[in-house]
């Protein structure tokens, strides 16, 4: 008896910096950056860092949206660079705590709003992109600049009486 096995294939978007090991950044389009945190598990509490670029200037903040996934904006971090060339972009890091509670395809994305170099309000969308193995699927490989802060304990875990 012959098994079928179907081939499922991860599709990164032209312009994708693709690192195995690392956190997929891609920022292809001007307003928006996705982030591709690779496989994580479901019910699991995660840091994420990540490095995108913007011409957000000043104070960053955050305005995130409620959804089945859960991701909190804990830090946005401008980074300091002396080169003169990157005066019109600058780089920014940002703190993620991400927590999966539907296995399958995870995505959500926010708002980073800050001043323009002209002093006018921008705004960039940052989408985050994972896929989230269920309980019994095995401990995905995390990659470099995500870690697990804790598990979420499941009722079914616990005895009830």
């Amino acid at each position: 008896m012959a098994a079928s096995a179907e081939h499922e294939h991860v599709h990164f978007a032209k312009g994708t910096v693709f690192q195995p090991d690392h956190v997929s950044v891609d920022e292809d389009k001007p307003n928006d950056v996705v982030v591709h945190l690779g496989f994580l598990q479901i019910n699991h509490v995660y840091e994420v860092k990540c490095d995108i670029h913007s011409s957000l200037q000043g104070e960053v903040t955050a305005d995130t949206q409620s959804g089945g996934h859960f991701v909190a904006v804990e830090n946005v971090e401008k980074c300091q660079d002396s080169d003169e060339s990157c005066k019109k972009r600058v780089q920014h890091t940002l703190t993620l705590h991400v927590t999966p509670r539907l296995e399958g395809r995870f995505f959500y994305h926010f708002l980073l709003c800050g001043l323009d170099l002209q002093g006018c309000a921008q705004r960039r969308r940052v989408s985050v992109e994972a896929k989230v193995f269920g309980k019994h699927q095995g401990t995905p490989l995390l990659k470099d600049r995500v870690r697990l802060l804790r598990r979420l304990t499941d009722e079914s875990d616990t005895a009830t009486e």
